[in-house]
């Protein structure tokens, strides 16, 4: 695995707008069909505290285990056993499956198509660090400053 290079931070931030545009895509689409998703808009701060836990949880800790987890574990010792592409396959469904089961159908279904991005930036570049970034970036957007402005202006 390549260590970590300066390039993959504007992977990540490439990444995270492709992730961005397909996560609007699908929840239009899945509106269209009456399935709606309120993922992240549940979340409203009162006290300053709970910015800085949500941050560490889903900022830090979150992207770090779920990658290291589904992506640099799975992908690799399963990748060992069939091919790469088999095992991140079967990574993006289980992946998604461990969403499904934390916030619903629609984010199993939301999480079916973002997570192929940092898979494929797992494969593709040989390393954790750029889908560690999206998803850290992505986590960021979604909970601290998407919470930011609906817990202030909301």
């Amino acid at each position: 695995m390549q260590d970590f290079r300066w390039n993959h931070v504007a992977w990540a931030f490439l990444f995270f707008v492709i992730a961005g545009t397909v996560w609007y895509g699908v929840s239009s689409l899945l509106g269209n069909l009456g399935l709606i998703s309120d993922w992240g808009s549940e979340i409203r701060f009162t006290q300053p505290y709970q910015v800085v836990i949500i941050f560490i949880y889903a900022v830090i800790a979150a992207p770090l285990a779920e990658e290291l987890l589904f992506r640099g574990f799975f992908i690799t010792f399963v990748g060992r056993i069939t091919r790469p592409w088999i095992a991140a396959v079967i990574s993006v469904v289980l992946f998604s499956v461990y969403h499904y089961l934390g916030f619903g159908l629609v984010g199993g279904l939301l999480m079916l198509f973002w997570v192929p991005l940092p898979t494929i930036l797992f494969l593709w570049k040989k390393s954790l660090y750029p889908g560690m970034i999206m998803h850290a970036i992505n986590n960021l957007f979604v909970y601290v400053i998407l919470g930011l402005l609906a817990s202030y202006w909301l």
